[in-house]
């Protein structure tokens, strides 16, 4: 049983637990899950048991972050793209140029992972998530809105 208001945090939980063959019910609050769990005698899970699911995920979690900082090229559009190299990432697109720094890449695929999760590879994932990258608003409203600093470059100044 799955307790949270946010959907997506209770999606990311429940693709995890699927994966790990758990059947997995869904509650969006504390009172639907006290009716959820009174209704059905079957549900079962010690605090150890989910304690080492929590250890599991969260090696799964920072194993995917981690190989998502492996240099690359990610081709958003025929005209835009995320560049990673030696910590730093590089959106280019024709309009604007935008880098984010070591610790704020770092935050950026930590907020990416948790929001998204695991299951996708990146390359995927980044398409799905800021589509065509013809301009850098959805870059810019993402990195807005998990609190990941970026510094937008002049065209002179997009090379590492």
């Amino acid at each position: 049983l799955v307790v949270d208001d946010e959907s997506r945090m209770r999606k990311l939980v429940r693709d995890f637990l699927i994966k790990s063959n758990y059947e997995v019910i869904e509650a969006e609050d504390g009172v639907q899950a006290v009716d959820i769990f009174f209704g059905q005698n079957d549900i079962a899970l010690t605090r150890q048991e989910a304690e080492t699911l929590e250890d599991k995920w969260y090696d799964l979690f920072l194993a995917a972050v981690e190989q998502d900082l492996a240099d690359q090229v990610y081709p958003l559009s025929a005209k835009a793209q995320l560049e990673l190299r030696e910590g730093t990432l590089l959106f280019r697109s024709p309009e604007l140029c935008a880098a984010l720094d070591g610790d704020n890449t770092y935050q950026f695929f930590t907020a990416l992972r948790s929001i998204y999760g695991t299951h996708m590879p990146l390359a995927q994932l980044l398409g799905q998530v800021f589509g065509d990258g013809q301009d850098i608003s959805l870059f810019a409203e993402f990195c807005t809105q998990t609190g990941v600093h970026y510094t937008v470059l002049t065209a002179s100044s997009t090379s590492f």
